[in-house]
């Protein structure tokens, strides 16, 4: 049970965090003309995904620390109570600043599903398989540019003093990209999985809603 540690705080907390950039990615591209652009994908993208990091950090931190041994949460809201009381408001958002500089990854993951969505439906391919081989690959450049930033952000949320890794980079530079496959194996995969739902679901809403799409 121990490699499930933590997995109903993180399911919570992945639920909130996609409402959360979704809406506001959608409701920021609502107020512009048509036509979107990877440009403007990328602005929205920054831009939601801030509001995200800025609402659910101390979510995140709690689940860094769930999953360490010495952190025995039963749940979220105990886990943030604790935080809390031991550190105050700079503990719950602890690591927020590298969170912020990693709005990047959704942002470069969107700007680029977007675009070669936008590309293969103007060709008449855009279907499930299409969307899930599109989100794959979107994530895995995002993962992989961005991956130095989630290490330190990792660190931060747990806790741990950055200097040993800062000592490392200095000797081997490849010291900020250890453990990317593994990242890159955990994230495409879910990454893919959400996009196919994600179309379906808007699909379902947009039949329901009986809005005519584009």
């Amino acid at each position: 049970m121990s490699l499930y540690r933590g997995l109903a705080p993180v399911l919570q907390s992945i639920s909130v965090s996609n409402f959360v950039y979704f809406y506001s990615f959608h409701t920021l591209r609502r107020f512009t003309p048509k036509g979107n652009s990877a440009i403007q994908d990328l602005m929205f993208g920054i831009l939601a995904g801030s509001i995200n990091v800025l609402m659910t950090s101390p979510l995140w931190v709690v689940n860094t620390r769930m999953k360490l041994e010495k952190n025995n949460y039963t749940s979220l809201v105990e886990g943030l109570g604790d935080v809390y009381k031991k550190e105050g408001v700079h503990g719950l958002w602890s690591g927020t600043v590298p969170s912020l500089l990693l709005v990047s990854n959704p942002a470069i993951q969107f700007m680029v599903y977007e675009a070669l969505k936008r590309k293969l439906m103007s060709a008449g391919y855009f279907d499930n398989y299409a969307a899930f081989l599109v989100g794959a690959i979107a994530k895995a450049i995002a993962t992989t540019l961005t991956y130095p930033l989630q290490l330190i952000q990792s660190r931060l949320r747990a806790g741990t003093n950055l200097k040993p890794l800062f000592r490392d980079m200095k000797s081997k530079p490849t010291t900020m990209f250890r453990g990317l496959e593994a990242k890159l194996l955990q994230t495409v995969m879910t990454a893919a999985l959400m996009f196919v739902i994600y179309e379906k679901l808007v699909r379902l809403v947009l039949s329901i809603m009986r809005v005519k799409m584009s």
